[in-house]
């Protein structure tokens, strides 16, 4: 399971401020937001003073929470999750995650979150071979001495467990708001069989299937309906 840390501590020092100024936004029930606050709190008529102090550690709690709140999280690659790395992304790099999502209905979010998707495998691929993987299973390789030397391809089932866990650690933090994450999507042929990550829009009930593996390390997923994708070509 992903692990949110802070580059340092993340608390500040309590102090007599901290406190009264906590004091205010709970007693006045203002929204944690600087420009509101001001607004709400010059309306209710309150002295300047508790504006300004309000103002400024408000500005103080908000800032360090955006700059240093990063993730740590675990990734599978070299086919059927046989070699698995260990990620720290910094607060900056996971905050350009959490940017990408402004979505005010189910079709913008579903956009929203194969761009987060490609955002995490090229993150991902900074700290980890899996900058090396390419569309499919198989790349091209001169000799088998290559092939077995070759590190950071993924096959459908690590695609599959890698896209799960990041649209997880998306959920986990309530960026997901019209779509519940599944267990993985399966199909299988007379002679094939293939995973992809799912997701279920919570207005609809429909089910929708996210695969990262027709494409190389960081391009956009296929995301079609989990009816088409039984029937799209292997």
């Amino acid at each position: 399971m992903p692990t949110i840390v802070r580059d340092r501590s993340g608390l500040l020092p309590i102090t007599a401020l901290h406190i009264y100024t906590h004091k205010i936004l709970l007693k006045q029930r203002i929204t944690c937001d600087t420009s509101s606050l001001i607004n709400q709190m010059t309306n209710q008529k309150m002295p300047t003073r508790h504006i300004v102090i309000a103002a400024l550690t408000l500005l103080v709690w908000l800032q360090p929470a955006v700059a240093e709140e990063g993730v740590q999280f675990e990734i599978c690659y070299d086919f059927g999750c046989r070699t698995k790395a260990e990620i720290n992304l910094s607060g900056e790099e996971w905050q350009s995650v959490r940017a990408i999502f402004t979505a005010e209905n189910s079709v913008d979010e579903r956009k929203q979150m194969k761009q987060a998707v490609a955002r995490m495998e090229v993150l991902a691929g900074q700290y980890s071979p899996i900058h090396q993987d390419l569309a499919m299973n198989m790349p091209v390789m001169q000799s088998a001495a290559d092939a077995l030397n070759y590190s950071g391809q993924l096959d459908c089932i690590d695609e599959s467990i890698n896209t799960t866990l990041f649209l997880q650690m998306f959920s986990d933090q309530g960026w997901l708001q019209f779509h519940e994450v599944l267990d993985r999507a399966y199909r299988r042929s007379f002679i094939t069989q293939h995973w992809a990550a799912q997701v279920e829009d919570r207005l609809s009930g429909k089910r929708y299937v996210i695969d990262s593996w027709f494409d190389e390390n960081g391009a956009l997923p296929v995301l079609v309906s989990s009816e088409r994708w039984h029937d799209l070509s292997l």
